[in-house]
């Protein structure tokens, strides 16, 4: 039983409190025997009595308790101890504490990363009023964890209010002086009716002639895993709130007793306690909330009832936090999903203007100015064939004719400008072109707007709800004390941090998932909750009222809330893990599922979105460049033609020949300029 040393005596020797004595500090040789240490103590200081048989009594505790580091605590009543311990504490693989009335010093090697063993042996060897008062700290600094085993030597019975102080979690077993050379052995357990309490293990005691002899008939040191594997018919308290699809409980007026009646957890519950033999008793959480710390270190809800150890445990859709995990213990997770946002179902939009409905104000926008833009355009182009080439256009239009000849050809698909320039035609194509690919996109999608209903823009993940909380007066809603709040609460920066400083406390906080729900329905409300919850929530009211986000965030995991150091946290792990491994939670949770369509409450109507077929700018956008384009190549083909006119002959007179503008001979298609 190696002991990794906690500290040098030079460096402890002046701290308060506990007193390091002796510290091993050559783990690499072989250890050497307590029993030849403390004799050589007891030949030392001429010790007599107890002394005598001391070594012996310390030696079986340690070897009969398994594997693990040891830390041997004593009080004045051993002084003549200590200068023995310095001058052979070289040859100790072992820790030795003189306790002169706090713990902080060995509760801080203890849980320091200095043991090389996950069990730590802690024998206590002190006057019957200090051993209380140990134990009185072990409560007070919540000492209790498996991987400390406690071992009291006492002179005086003082069992019974030693067992008052104790809580499950400290492990111990007593060597209680019954004769001068003799000791009976106990080791602590919780019987059935939940307390704690010492079972005979068996004796040790002393002779002159044959030495320390010892009779053991249940072993001192028990696993807390091979210990809570059967609770024996024992009744355990848990938390709950009333909260389906998890853990729906009724409340029986006039006895007061929570019943159990259906969900997900109860079935988790239910089968955990049939496998660990344990029955269980449930308690309501008085404030309704699942509950975390707050800044003035109050612990709500049913964490808090878990944490104050009014209850041993908490299981009802519980997600693991770090500020939860502070002051409970958590089991593995056992369920994982993520969080949604639930708004109202987008509203049908007015019909009233639907003949506007298929082209955003953007895309109105953009054919109005295109519209405005190409007869001023075709009108330019034209002059500045007149001015570059030399020569007119046949059938030159007034800028009056060409805007309203464009926009003609926009609403009635017809044109009564004619142009022979390749300047001017491209123009037109391009034009013509775009005018298509409008009534095209117009006519399809208002013809499947007027066939099917178009909504509102829906809430589908946290930047639209961001826009909708500044722009359309929508409200984020969280349940008070609960995970989905400390998300947004703890956030530094990013999308989390910008809502929560838009969260108006005043109408936010709900304190049900149900409530958060429902509240949904009466306003401009979104409410942030974990998918399945949601979802089944929202069947039983009528799925077509609401609409869930696209996007899903924040995933949770839920676990079994237990008290700190709980022994038994081992066991429930073991088990969860049979139950996830076996699909017996899905299982479980299509059953709630199927339940709530059975009860012919789940109804389902239309989803929202912005309209079939609405139309963007983005749709615009090839159209568009085309039209464009077509303005560019016909800023080429004019330059190209003011370089042909400069490089013919000009003819006087009337009449001409020659090569027209269009490329054919003796065509003629223009006039000469009058000089």
């Amino acid at each position: 039983m190696a002991v990794l040393a906690a500290f040098d005596y030079t460096a402890i020797a002046d701290r308060p409190g506990n007193q390091l004595i002796s510290s091993s500090n050559n783990v690499s040789a072989e250890r050497t025997g307590i029993n030849t240490l403390l004799e050589r103590m007891q030949l030392q200081s001429g010790g007599r009595g107890r002394e005598l048989y001391l070594p012996d009594l310390v030696e079986f505790l340690v070897t009969s308790s398994g594997h693990g580091q040891v830390y041997i605590l004593y009080d004045s009543l051993f002084e003549s101890l200590t200068t023995t311990v310095k001058r052979v504490s070289e040859m100790s693989y072992f820790s030795i504490y003189k306790y002169n009335g706090s713990l902080l010093p060995l509760k801080s090697d203890l849980w320091s990363f200095k043991h090389r063993e996950y069990l730590r042996i802690v024998i206590v060897i002190c006057q019957s009023a200090r051993t209380l008062n140990i134990f009185k700290q072990v409560t007070a600094l919540k000492m209790e964890t498996p991987s400390i085993f406690w071992i009291v030597v006492l002179d005086h019975d003082v069992t019974q209010e030693l067992l008052e102080i104790i809580r499950e979690g400290v492990q111990i077993a007593v060597a209680l002086k019954t004769s001068d050379v003799k000791y009976r052995l106990m080791t602590s357990y919780i019987n059935r009716e939940d307390n704690t309490a010492l079972r005979q293990a068996g004796s040790w005691w002393w002779t002159p002639l044959q030495g320390p002899r010892h009779f053991l008939k249940a072993p001192l040191y028990l696993s807390p895993k091979d210990a809570y594997r059967d609770f024996g018919g024992r009744k355990l308290r848990s938390s709950v709130v009333n909260n389906w699809p998890f853990f729906e409980v009724t409340k029986d007026e006039v006895s007061g007793a929570v019943r159990p009646r259906s969900g997900i957890d109860f079935h988790v519950l239910g089968t955990m306690a049939e496998k660990l033999n344990f029955t269980y008793e449930l308690l309501l959480a008085e404030d309704g909330q699942w509950g975390g710390v707050l800044p003035n270190g109050t612990v709500t809800g049913m964490v808090g009832m878990v944490a104050r150890r009014e209850v041993h445990f908490a299981i009802n859709e519980i997600t693991i936090t770090g500020p939860r995990e502070v002051v409970v213990d958590f089991t593995q997770p056992y369920f994982l999903e993520a969080s949604t946002l639930i708004s109202p179902a987008p509203a049908e939009k007015n019909r009233a203007f639907a003949v506007f409905s298929p082209f955003t104000a953007e895309v109105w926008f953009v054919i109005s100015a295109a519209t405005l833009a190409v007869g001023p355009v075709l009108w330019m182009v034209s002059q500045m064939h007149n001015k570059f080439t030399g020569f007119s256009v046949r059938y030159s239009q007034s800028l009056s004719t060409c805007a309203f000849n464009m926009f003609r050809s926009l609403v009635v698909q017809g044109n009564r400008i004619e142009h022979r320039q390749w300047s001017l035609r491209f123009i037109l194509f391009a034009w013509f072109f775009f005018c298509y690919v409008v009534y095209a996109l117009y006519a399809g999608t208002l013809t499947a707007m007027l066939a099917s209903p178009s909504y509102e823009k829906p809430i589908d993940s946290l930047w639209d709800l961001l826009e909708a909380i500044k722009h359309e007066g929508y409200m984020l809603n969280v349940v008070f004390q609960s995970a989905n709040e400390f998300v947004f609460k703890e956030a530094t920066q990013g999308i989390y941090k910008e809502l929560w400083d838009v969260f108006d406390p005043s109408v936010g906080y709900v304190h049900s998932w149900t409530e958060g729900v429902e509240k949904v329905l009466t306003g401009k409300f979104s409410y942030m909750n974990a998918q399945l919850g949601a979802e089944i929530r929202a069947l039983r009211l009528g799925r077509h009222r609401f609409h869930f986000a696209r996007n899903s965030f924040y995933p949770q995991r839920y676990g079994m809330a237990l008290t700190s150091g709980a022994p038994f946290k081992e066991e429930f792990d073991r088990v969860l893990l049979q139950l996830t491994a076996a699909g017996l939670v899905d299982k479980w949770t299509r059953d709630e599922l199927a339940s709530v369509r059975r009860d012919g409450r789940a109804t389902e109507g239309p989803a929202g979105d912005e309209g079939p077929g609405a139309i963007t700018l983005v749709h615009l956008q090839a159209a568009f460049f085309l039209l464009v384009l077509g303005c560019a190549v016909s800023a080429i083909v004019l330059v190209g033609e003011r370089l042909a006119a400069a490089m013919l002959p000009r003819q006087r007179g009337k009449g001409c020949g020659g090569v027209g503008s269009d490329g054919e001979n003796n065509a003629y298609v223009g006039e000469k300029k009058n000089e």
